[in-house]
């Protein structure tokens, strides 16, 4: 879970993000569920880190089901969105690949 960091059912090998990854995780997903609530007035939002070599990759994730609007009789919104960021040790920057 991107709320509790723990695996439901539980895991014991999975993969969970370095500490200060996890502090942006749950920046993240704070972050993201204020943006979801405010653009997509409800659904579910979770937001997934994890540790690569040289760097991080996430996910972003929006879930926002539809019924008996004017425009739409009923659908659902999904939108998934992964990022890939590297660090750049020498300038103390980044780059990053959506």
């Amino acid at each position: 879970s991107p709320w509790s960091n723990k695996y439901d059912p539980p895991l014991d090998d999975g993969l969970v993000p370095s500490a200060k990854l996890r502090a942006l995780e749950i920046e993240a997903n704070q972050l993201f569920d204020a943006y979801r609530e405010l653009y997509f007035e409800g659904g579910t939002s979770s937001v997934y880190l994890w540790d690569l070599d040289s760097g991080f990759a996430g996910c972003f994730l929006i879930k926002k089901s539809v019924a008996g609007h004017k425009f739409v009789a009923a659908g659902a919104w999904d939108s998934i969105h992964v990022v890939e960021v590297k660090d750049r040790a020498a300038d103390g920057k980044a780059s990053y690949k959506l």
